[in-house]
């Protein structure tokens, strides 16, 4: 590390050679950080001194100290967002979406001013014919549907016969009036000018709530039952935790792992996952064992819920290649036939699944038994 100095270097003067003898004065070096205000020392801090040609720093107690300012403490963690997760605004059905697209058009209109867009916005005129095509294609479709029903239910009077006529049939005529055609890809212009319209400064919920925009706000699981559900394979030379958040990624921050290897030590930490699946490189151990895993959801800081169901693995399949040849080895000189049998699951077997292990040898038939 090289130590700060500027040129020219001043002597040092009878405090500063007091200085140099004092063990609490700190060195100072390029890019170093002020640990009163974690940040950078400036070449204006009046704590900053020259001893023996060696840049040094003051600390409350040496002579001459200047306290800094009271800050605001850093922030070490991004704060967790305040709002609950809310559910997509937009419909699933067509006749849903067809609504929400006429509320949109009918009511930005009292909300433009506010945002700061003004009426002969293009995307604004844009989706107004949007919104006004979509309605009645969507009502026409319905009305062609309804005719299609009723000439099926024709066709079939007429090829089978029957004591109930059905009414006289039409086929539905498109209005003269009926909208221009718009370009395809009236959802996604839609959702391109919601996200343009969120991130004005101006906005807020009622705004988006006016038209149309705003989702509904999901109440999540109970935090206080919610349990992990998961899954432990051999994979290799590994063991997979196939654990996911059963559909309440919006609420969950991590999952918390723990395994106990049968060592006496009880549950153990792993990991704390946040991406689905986890997978436990411990190299196997050389005399057979089980493993047990556990795991439980966490948000912010603090556990949720509670633990999972402990799901095994162990035994046979717990054994390095090397161990599980020579087990097998040993089990096929046993058998007078030189055939084994084994439950073996495979290395994509569930670990719920009763531990892997070798069986005796069948019992040799008497030779007056019937096959």
């Amino acid at each position: 590390m090289t130590p700060l100095c500027w040129d020219p270097i001043p002597l040092p003067t009878l405090t500063e050679r007091r200085y140099s003898f004092r063990s609490a004065m700190k060195p100072l070096h390029w890019d170093a950080i002020n640990p009163f205000t974690g940040t950078p020392f400036t070449f204006d801090d009046p704590n900053l001194k020259f001893v023996n040609g060696l840049g040094v720093y003051l600390e409350p107690g040496d002579p001459g100290f200047v306290p800094y300012p009271v800050s605001s403490p850093i922030q070490t963690q991004k704060p967790r967002k305040s709002t609950m997760p809310k559910s997509d605004y937009m419909p699933t059905d067509d006749e849903g979406k067809a609504k929400l697209f006429v509320l949109f058009r009918d009511n930005i209109g009292a909300q433009l001013a506010a945002l700061g867009i003004a009426a002969s916005d293009p995307d604004i005129t844009q989706q107004a014919a949007d919104a006004t095509r979509f309605r009645a294609v969507v009502d026409f479709a319905g009305a062609m549907q309804q005719a299609a029903q009723s000439w099926t239910a024709e066709k079939n009077y007429e090829r089978d016969g029957g004591s109930n006529a059905p009414a006289t049939q039409a086929v539905p005529a498109l209005p003269a009036s009926f909208p221009a055609m718009v370009p395809p890809g009236i959802v996604p212009r839609f959702r391109t000018l919601v996200k343009r319209i969120k991130v004005i400064k101006s906005y807020i919920e009622t705004i988006g709530q006016s038209v149309g925009i705003e989702g509904a706000v999901q109440t999540g699981p109970d935090m206080t039952t919610l349990q992990a559900d998961f899954d432990a394979i051999i994979k290799g030379n590994s063991v997979f935790i196939g654990w996911d958040w059963g559909g309440n990624s919006a609420f969950l921050d991590m999952i918390r792992l723990e395994v106990d290897r049968g060592d006496g030590k009880g549950f153990q930490f792993l990991a704390n996952d946040t991406t689905p699946g986890y997978l436990d490189g411990m190299p196997f151990p050389a005399a057979p064992t089980k493993w047990t895993y556990r795991a439980i959801y966490i948000v912010g800081d603090a556990q949720v819920g509670v633990w999972s169901k402990p799901v095994t693995v162990g035994d046979e399949t717990l054994r390095p290649p090397a161990a599980m040849k020579h087990r097998l080895r040993k089990a096929v000189s046993r058998s007078p036939s030189h055939s084994t049998s084994t439950t073996a699951s495979g290395s994509k077997a569930s670990a719920r699944a009763n531990p892997t292990s070798f069986s005796s040898p069948p019992p040799t038939p008497p030779h007056n038994a019937k096959r």
